[in-house]
Formats: structure tokens, C-alpha cells, sequence
């Protein structure tokens, strides 16, 4: 089992709605990693994030029956290889679970195989509990934000 812990001012710049501190708390076991994602202290929603398990696949698909291969060429999302699941808070929030999948997308390309997972190797899940208040007042700059908050993740685990 690991345990991480990081404290990181809010950058007022894309924060100035929200000044403040973030705290990162990651527990690491077997099959599971908690995350809690604090803001001044404060959680309020919880999210459980399932890897599908979905393989890649490379079947060939044709549209009204033409023969024409360059009509349809499948698009793989990796977003869409993770199932969210609200534990607690507003389900009908849809930016928070777009969050928590790349939280999962975050763990599973860059910070899972820097701890020795090797690349292509089950993916655990993850309970994520995070604060909203982040993304609830402005939107003009929730990208920035989510690069922050990415940024932080991953930098909890430099440090």
C-alpha cells in the first residue's frame, strides 16, 4: 500500500473565484486507488471510476451497405473505456465525471507506469472525492483549471 500527500496553493490566476489550497491524498492498494482532491479542506462529491476493460478492436465497418472503406473510419475515445459511477453528490453534474475519466486517463498513461506498472496492464479502479465548488461559478476557464488540477495530481507524485 502507498500513500500520497500534497498540499498545493490555487493558482489566483485561474482561481480568483476561489482562492485557496489543494489537497491531494491518494491511497494506493491492490486493486483500488482513493483519491481525495480537497479544496480548503472541503469534499463533497464522490465518484467511483470502473475501467471497462474494453479491447481495441479493429473490425471493419461499412455504412448503407456501400463498399467504400474511407466512409467510416472508428474513432477510439479512450475516455469512453471507464464507466462513472456518482456516489455521492449531483449526478446530474456532467462535468465531474469528465474529470474524474481523465484523472483515470492521467493515472493510467503517465503516473501508474512511473510507480513500475507495466504499460497495457489491468487498470485498478478509483473512488474519487473531490470538490465541485471549483467548477461551479465561472465558466470561461474550466480547461485551465483542469490542467491545473491534472498538473497537481501529477506533481504529488514528483514530489
Amino acid at each position: 500500500m502507498r500513500f500520497i500527500e500534497f498540499q498545493k496553493q490555487l493558482d489566483p490566476e485561474v482561481f480568483s473565484d476561489f482562492p485557496g489550497e489543494l489537497g491531494i491524498f491518494a491511497n494506493h492498494y491492490d486493486n483500488k486507488i482513493v483519491l481525495q482532491l480537497r479544496v480548503n479542506g472541503e469534499m463533497d462529491s464522490t465518484y467511483e471510476v470502473k475501467s471497462k476493460g474494453l479491447n481495441d478492436t479493429e473490425a471493419r465497418f461499412v455504412l448503407d451497405g456501400g463498399d467504400d472503406d474511407s466512409d467510416y473510419a472508428p474513432v477510439n475515445d479512450p475516455l469512453s473505456h471507464y464507466d462513472v459511477i456518482t456516489k455521492l453528490g449531483d449526478s446530474n453534474d456532467m462535468k465531474i465525471p469528465i474529470i474524474c475519466t481523465q484523472i483515470a486517463q492521467l493515472y493510467e498513461r503517465v503516473i501508474l507506469p512511473t510507480l513500475g506498472s507495466e504499460v497495457g496492464a489491468s487498470v485498478p479502479d478509483f473512488v474519487i472525492t473531490l470538490s465541485t465548488k471549483l467548477w461551479r461559478k465561472s465558466q470561461s476557464n474550466e480547461f485551465e483549471k483542469l490542467i491545473f488540477l491534472l498538473n497537481a495530481v501529477k506533481e504529488a507524485y514528483v514530489n
